[in-house]
């Protein structure tokens, strides 16, 4: 019955209505598990930063914050380097993911525009940015809705 609804409505608007409506959804709901992926919220994610095969940095823990609701990602904030291995100098790689460059976009607003982590790195920052997208993945795995 949800597949149904949800096709005709998609054809009938022409996008998908979830999102055209913001409804909300909350809770473990099995029918409404097959429409919303994401639980709205805001997740906190840490992942490991590996230096490239040339060693430019030693590894560090990088922290974000993303924001969902109605399964978009609305924001990815308190991008940061966390712990007491953490080298004040790789702000400049983080700074240059987050904010991108006047060549290459943002990893953060690439991933807010697409809601989806399959974005391209920012050249010069590579390792920081694949460790957002591994962030935000980690961040929406907490984030999923589950089934009873």
């Amino acid at each position: 019955m949800w597949d149904d609804i949800y096709e005709v409505s998609t054809k009938a608007y022409g996008q998908d209505w979830r999102h055209t409506y913001h409804w909300t959804y909350s809770g473990s709901d099995p029918y409404l598990s097959k429409f919303w992926q994401y639980e709205n919220g805001t997740y906190m994610a840490q992942v490991v930063c590996y230096p490239s095969e040339n060693g430019a940095f030693e590894e560090y823990t990088l922290s974000l914050k993303i924001s969902i609701f109605d399964d978009v990602i609305t924001s990815i904030d308190e991008v940061m380097g966390v712990g007491d291995n953490y080298d004040t100098a790789n702000d400049w790689y983080l700074n240059r993911a987050v904010r991108g460059t006047t060549k290459y976009p943002s990893v953060v607003k690439q991933i807010l525009n697409k809601n989806s982590t399959d974005v391209d790195t920012v050249s010069g920052a590579t390792c920081s940015s694949k460790a957002i997208i591994e962030a935000v993945n980690k961040a929406l795995l907490i984030a999923e809705v589950k089934g009873d």
